[in-house]
């Protein structure tokens, strides 16, 4: 463990991330990940950010995930913090779920975040929806199996010894293997229900979008997307064929 400030460790760098002593935090800010301040309404879920300055002005971020990559030398764990958001959750890895999309149409939710064992020492953001950032919502059959794999040929002979005066003979070779089987086909697309409303607000006309699976199990869901700015997109598509097996 190393201090990434020498003459007091108010931060130290363990197995990549930045440990935060709580004590020597000064203050706490919280926006998002991207730094708009806002998030995709009925999109995947926007990642926070929270900002800790410690005793002589040095600021620690949260990680973040950027291309699928996490980025965390030097950052600190959202495990940092308390987390609190109104009509909303956080998840461990920082993201922001609504729980009410219907709660969002005029009001931001306001999020808080506190560090651990210093309730008072902590920031708030508002965290403004959008609706203009486009929905797709993607839904597949079930995939198919991958086929068995083919059995292995048979052994070939042994060869005959040899003598002083002679070499033993080759051995006979060995029975070519099977095909491996091929692959299960995949399941159709879902067939689904899509009910459109219309939802006004006072800066815009909304619609509200429920998608259900006919005879599924699984709730409908939901989402909201401007009218005259955002393209909508529903796809059921047929599920992956599943890989063909291994030959013999």
């Amino acid at each position: 463990m190393r201090a990434l400030l020498a003459a007091v460790p108010l931060v130290t760098a363990c197995a990549g991330y930045a440990q935060l002593d709580p004590k020597k935090v000064t203050a706490v800010a919280v926006t998002t990940a991207d730094g708009s301040g806002a998030f995709c309404a009925g999109a995947p879920p926007v990642q926070l950010k929270a900002i800790a300055t410690v005793e002589g002005g040095r600021r620690y971020a949260t990680w973040e995930q950027r291309d699928r990559r996490r980025t965390t030398d030097g950052r600190l764990r959202f495990a940092s913090f308390q987390w609190s958001a109104d009509g909303a959750r956080v998840d461990g890895d920082g993201y922001l779920v609504a729980s009410d999309l219907l709660a969002t149409l005029d009001a931001p939710i306001r999020v808080r975040a506190s560090v651990i064992g210093r309730d008072a020492v902590a920031g708030e953001a508002a965290i403004a929806p959008r609706f203009d950032c486009g929905v797709a919502i993607d839904l597949s059959g079930r995939a198919g199996d991958d086929g068995m794999n083919g059995s292995d040929g048979s052994s070939g002979s042994s060869g005959s010894s040899g003598d002083d005066d002679s070499s033993g003979g080759d051995g006979g070779r060995g029975g070519d293997g099977d095909d491996g089987k091929p692959g299960e086909r995949g399941a159709p697309g879902p067939a689904l229900d899509v009910a459109i409303g219309v939802v006004a607000t006072a800066q815009q006309r909304l619609a509200l979008v429920r998608v259900t699976v006919t005879g599924g199990t699984e709730p409908p869901r939901y989402t909201l997307v401007a009218l005259d700015a955002a393209p909508l997109r529903i796809a059921a598509r047929g599920g992956r064929g599943g890989d063909g097996g291994n030959g013999g």
